[in-house]
């Protein structure tokens, strides 16, 4: 079979959730058949690289405008590669390969892989919805990473015949722990408990509910991550005089990550929006067994992932307080932190690795 993902940007070198997912799912799809990556380039350049047994295909960007790289030879790649592919897999959202695809109009089976709705941008709707409800009507399959994400998204409401819930999948074999750097981690924080979040440092991951909760919580809390909330941040946490127990690690490099989550205690995610449509680091901190903090926001699949009670505990968004009192409840609670610590790793086991999610997705593409 040959399948071409179809998707904004990718890693690497760009970060985040979907180009990190696509990259994985690419290589492991790409062990029994012919896989093929388009993107935009992050950068004016385009190039063509074979990447664990696939082929990554970038158009050079000229400019980005709501957070969308604008690539002028995208037009001319797209329609070249699509007449090679059985299975177009589209991951969502994508505004200009929207665009195109509806100036293409190919003919191969689509299958959409709706990672989120157009959330921060809303004010772009207006123009973007008739091209992208083309897109869904063209669909054969539209996949969501969880059922509440489906059921919440208004644009998939007419469209709920042609959607199926395949949930995010990743690698652990990336997730390499240097121990030394473990031990320094802790030794470097008087080995008192380690409240861990990652993320990048912008308004929806809600990280000053993080910081504001550190009042009440005995623990170093770590936030690994880079954003342009960055100084706003540190000053929150001068105003809240926990310069103590807080600290911004910045941007962590890749095998940096794993160290932080086996060093830790306990993983937090503090989302507050949309925005956070599944939280991959959820299923991360999950392999190191670690129990999850993470909120409940209305229409998303984060509380999916981390099932209240089970793998961790979930809080209303925004609410500091809360937040510190499910922190405080795990970490004073043995019992409790061992059977969170245990469901944590065998949900990881039964639902997330990312062959499990590959495989779904070939029995779906047949």
């Amino acid at each position: 079979m040959k399948i071409l993902h179809i998707v904004k940007l990718f890693y690497p070198p760009e970060i985040g959730g979907v180009e990190l997912f696509v990259n994985e799912l690419s290589k492991e799809l790409a062990k029994e058949h012919e896989v093929a990556v388009l993107c935009a380039s992050n950068d004016s350049k385009s190039s063509i690289e074979y990447i664990d047994g696939y082929k990554v295909v970038r158009a050079g960007s000229i400019v980005r405008l709501f957070s969308t790289s604008i690539a002028p030879t995208a037009y001319f790649k797209m329609k070249k590669m699509i007449e090679n592919y059985d299975i177009i897999h589209f991951h969502h959202p994508n505004p200009l390969f929207t665009l195109l695809y509806c100036m293409i109009r190919p003919t191969q089976k689509l299958v959409i892989h709706w990672h989120s709705d157009i959330v921060r941008q809303w004010y772009f709707m207006p123009f973007f919805k008739p091209f992208q409800d083309f897109l869904l009507r063209r669909a054969d399959r539209i996949v969501c990473t969880t059922p509440d994400y489906m059921k919440s998204s208004l644009h998939l409401k007419k469209f709920q015949n042609k959607c199926v819930t395949i949930p995010l999948g990743i690698d652990p074999a990336r997730l390499v722990v240097d121990e030394e750097k473990v031990i320094q981690i802790r030794r470097e924080y008087g080995n008192r408990k380690i409240v861990f979040s990652l993320g990048r440092l912008v308004p929806y991951k809600g990280f000053e509910y993080l910081i504001k909760a550190a009042k009440n919580i005995d623990a170093n809390i770590l936030i690994g991550g880079d954003g342009k909330l960055r100084d706003e941040l540190k000053e929150l946490i001068i105003s809240e005089g926990v310069g103590g127990k807080v600290k911004l690690l910045g941007r962590l490099d890749n095998d940096e990550i794993p160290a932080y989550y086996k060093a830790c205690d306990i993983f937090v995610l503090p989302s507050i929006t949309r925005n956070e449509a599944f939280g991959i680091v959820q299923m991360e901190a999950m392999f190191f067994e670690r129990p999850i903090v993470s909120t409940t926001i209305p229409g998303s699949g984060v509380a999916w992932v981390n099932q209240n009670g089970v793998t961790g505990l979930t809080v209303k968004p925004r609410d500091s307080v809360e937040l510190a009192k499910a922190i405080n409840l795990i970490l004073n609670d043995d019992d409790l932190y061992k059977r969170f610590s245990e469901n944590a790793k065998r949900r990881f086991e039964n639902e997330f690795y990312i062959r499990k999610t590959a495989k779904k997705l070939l029995e779906l593409f047949h």
